[in-house]
């Protein structure tokens, strides 16, 4: 592995690197691609966040991925989350367990802010949301006849937007 530790530019407006990390291969003819661009770890081969690179040598990457491991167990390793980059630029930000919430949240730290939006995936495989703090629901189904049925259709579609947190129900009869 290639490390190259830079104090920071003195020249104003210049970029200012704290720390560049680069596989030595890149001076190699062909250059040597790495598999792993950063694994942090305890020592004991518990890794704890990997960053970037191609997932095996001579595969083209792009932006990499960010993955975050969690031991749920003394014996296994699971991921928690990550963050993945291809080189078209999608970014696609993926939860390790099904079932558990992936809540996107403002205001405080973690277990104190309030979630902006909840997803999830059920252990059955069914896809739900939630808004504003609104317990993730599946998506609503709405029946009946707009034509002949409107007063029904329109209190479905309000129960099923109140019920995904879009809306608070206000209305009355």
């Amino acid at each position: 592995m290639g490390v190259d530790i830079v104090g920071g530019s003195t020249t104003s407006g210049a970029i200012s690197l704290g720390l560049r990390i680069a596989p030595l291969g890149i001076y190699a003819t062909p250059q040597i691609p790495w598999t792993t661009g950063i694994q942090i770890d305890d020592g004991a081969a518990q890794t704890a966040i990997v960053i970037g690179g191609a997932t095996s040598v001579g595969t083209v990457g792009g932006a990499g991925n960010v993955v975050w491991y969690y031991n749920p167990t003394t014996t296994v390793r699971a991921i928690a989350m990550e963050v993945a980059g291809d080189a078209s630029g999608n970014i696609s930000w993926n939860q390790g367990t099904q079932g558990a919430l992936f809540d996107l949240c403002v205001g405080g730290a973690a277990g104190v802010a309030t979630p902006i939006l909840s997803m999830q995936k059920t252990s059955g495989g069914a896809l739900a949301m939630g808004f504003f703090g609104a317990a993730p629901a599946g998506k609503p189904n709405i029946t009946g006849s707009v034509s002949t049925q409107t007063s029904t259709v329109l209190s479905e579609v309000i129960t099923a937007l109140a019920n995904l947190g879009l809306v608070t129900n206000s209305t009355t009869a």
